[in-house]
This record gives structure tokens, sequence and C-alpha cells, in this order.
């Protein structure tokens, strides 16, 4: 899966922004980088029947990737289960791929 490290984003700049599809509009500069979700027992990656990915957790919900995905000096997805405790996975960055 392809996100972007979004640099300088307006109210987050002494920090990184990551998005999926799309570099952040807000952002000064975006890096493009191939991650992928390690084996973990809270989220998974699934594609619909429309080709569109989306993040199963382990108790139930569906979210947006853009919804979860979150980090500063390494991207990782964070969402809180039904109990309102946190849980976060950090993403397997493959390559540093291309400035945009």
């Amino acid at each position: 899966m392809e996100i972007y490290k979004n640099y300088g984003v307006l109210g987050a700049e002494e920090k990184y922004v990551y998005t999926f599809k799309v570099p952040h509009p807000h952002g000064d500069f975006a890096e493009r980088l191939s991650v992928e979700l390690p084996m973990n027992e809270y989220f998974t990656l699934v594609e619909d029947k429309n080709g569109r990915l989306y993040v199963e957790s382990a108790w139930g919900w569906n979210y947006d990737i853009n919804e979860v995905l979150q980090g500063n000096v390494k991207p990782c997805f964070y969402a809180l289960d039904t109990g309102m405790v946190g849980h976060r996975v950090y993403l397997n960055v493959e390559e540093e791929e291309t400035e945009c």
C-alpha cells in the first residue's frame, strides 16, 4: 500500500502527517512511501468488491484508512476499541520512493 509522509502541514508544522492515496492538500512537501501492515491481532486490511481498501478491526468496526493512519516518526494504525482502549500497530516501511 502507498501512503504519503507530508511535511509542513498547516497546524502540524512540528510533525509529519501521513495520508493514504494523495498528499495532504495543506502540506508543503510530500514523500511517497510503500508500507505493509504486519501480522497483528487488531487490524486487517480488506478490499471491498469495488477494489477500495479499508481497515477492519478485531472489535468489528471498519475504518477508512485515513481515519486510523497516524504517527510522527513512524506511520501506524491507531484506534479505540469498544471499551475506549487504544490499540496501535506500526506499519513496516518498505522503501522511500519519490518526492512530490
